[in-house]
């Protein structure tokens, strides 16, 4: 699945899809980021978020953040390859959704479920930043799922306005991500999601400073 196959569909709202939900927990507060991309009109920024709950003749799942995140990599200048970020589903679940988070030094993000690619933005923008609707995404137990940057901090990156330069990101300052938003096929595994929610993010804290593999050097960029 590519790019082409959603970044031009029109998305009026950001509603779960139907037949699923996300869970508030009664007196939780709800905290939430925007981001808005320069238009060249001079207008307020507005923004919403409405909460509806589930009726409750309709049958809906929970949806689970399961972060597949790299919150602290390194890149030199002229330097060039790939980040990933691997996980092993412990149970089935369905992922009707995908959220991407990365910068202007990311050339391509793209998600593979044991070896075979179901979704891939190759000429990845960073307003995209966003979350993207994928039909009949389905994992089973074992299976693994790859999460992979493409980096290119060359001169021949054009999405990259600045000189390349050797840099550092941490979480802060351009953490990437594609995070899935699951639900699990047997109600009894609900529970379980949560637990890896809990479990991926912990485990994530102490990674080390990742650097990108298959470094090519840019012979275009001085030392």
């Amino acid at each position: 699945m590519s790019k082409s196959q959603y970044a031009d569909q029109p998305k009026p709202d950001h509603h779960a899809p139907h037949g699923s939900h996300f869970e508030v927990p009664q007196d939780h507060e709800i905290d939430f980021e925007l981001r808005f991309r320069p238009s060249g009109i001079d207008k307020p920024l507005a923004a919403t978020l409405d909460a509806e709950p589930v009726p409750d003749q309709q049958t809906s799942r929970a949806l689970h953040l399961i972060p597949l995140s790299i919150l602290s990599w390194r890149v030199k200048a002229g330097e060039s390859g790939t980040l990933e970020q691997r996980w092993v589903s412990p149970i089935d679940i369905d992922v009707p959704l995908v959220s991407i988070r990365a910068g202007r030094r990311i050339r391509g993000a793209s998600i593979s479920v044991d070896g075979k690619r179901v979704f891939d933005i190759p000429d990845w923008d960073p307003h995209w930043q966003q979350t993207w609707e994928i039909p009949n995404l389905r994992m089973s137990k074992g299976m693994q799922v790859v999460a992979t940057f493409k980096v290119d901090n060359s001169e021949e990156n054009p999405r990259n306005p600045e000189p390349p330069r050797d840099m550092q990101f941490g979480r802060r300052t351009g953490a990437l991500g594609i995070w899935l938003h699951a639900a699990a096929i047997d109600p009894v595994d609900q529970g379980t999601l949560q637990q890896i929610h809990r479990s991926i993010f912990e485990a994530q804290q102490s990674e080390p400073v990742q650097t990108p593999r298959q470094i090519e050097q840019s012979p275009k960029t001085s030392p």
